[in-house]
């Protein structure tokens, strides 16, 4: 195999590089407002477009890698989104989660391998733990929904998030922003689910501890 032109190896990087950095200032068309600095150096390796400047013609490109991956997080983590709302989640969680960890696997229910180890080192807040119980409950349906073999996985958690996700879940992320969240049953101490993947998609079941332990011991399940 013939080696990559040093010359575009190098524009590839830089291309990357740029690519993926955070930016602030928004101007014409939406687009990102650079420094002059990086204008120059923009224009010195991108030609214009018949209509874009060479900057707004990469700034298509920076906007662009954001805002999907903020989509896709937001796709993959309903919950955690109607908790904070859209803006809230890409300033809060989603991008500094990405700059921490940035995509490296062409799988893309893969972006958030990491966000709950994410939560636990980076976030600061009071509900840490309630972020991470949400977290690892969506993942687990985003696990199962894509998984090629059918499988389940067991919960077992000091308060009823199954039921709290449900409920969140019955309005879109807008409706919580203007309205109270759901309460979260906490007083039965310890509760146990089972999360299951059927042709008909993704559901859990409260489960009681002996069936709990049971399929625990089997080692067939995923344990959330």
């Amino acid at each position: 195999m013939d080696k990559v032109p040093l010359a575009l190896e190098e524009l590839q990087i830089w291309f990357a590089n740029h690519l993926t950095r955070t930016f602030r200032d928004i101007g014409e068309f939406n687009l990102p407002n650079y420094s002059e600095a990086v204008n120059q150096e923009i224009r010195s390796r991108i030609a214009p477009g018949p209509t874009l400047s060479a900057e707004q013609r990469f700034g298509i490109y920076n906007q662009q890698y954001w805002w999907r991956l903020f989509v896709l997080l937001q796709e993959a983590y309903p919950t955690l989104v109607r908790l904070f709302g859209f803006r809230d989640f890409n300033t809060l969680i989603a991008e500094p989660y990405f700059l921490r960890y940035p995509p490296n696997d062409w799988f893309l229910p893969h972006l958030g391998t990491h966000l709950m180890q994410w939560i636990s080192e980076e976030y600061d807040e009071e509900d840490r733990k309630l972020l991470i119980n949400i977290a690892d409950i969506d993942a687990a349906y985003e696990r199962l929904y894509h998984a090629i073999n059918p499988e389940s996985a067991l919960f077992e958690l000091n308060a009823d998030f199954f039921s709290f996700r449900s409920s969140l879940l019955e309005h879109t992320v807008n409706h919580w922003q203007q309205n109270d969240l759901p309460k979260l049953d906490c007083k039965k101490g310890t509760y146990y689910f089972i999360l299951s993947r059927t042709e008909e998609g993704v559901f859990y079941e409260s489960i009681e501890k002996a069936y709990f332990d049971e399929w625990s011991a089997s080692k067939l399940l995923l344990i959330g």
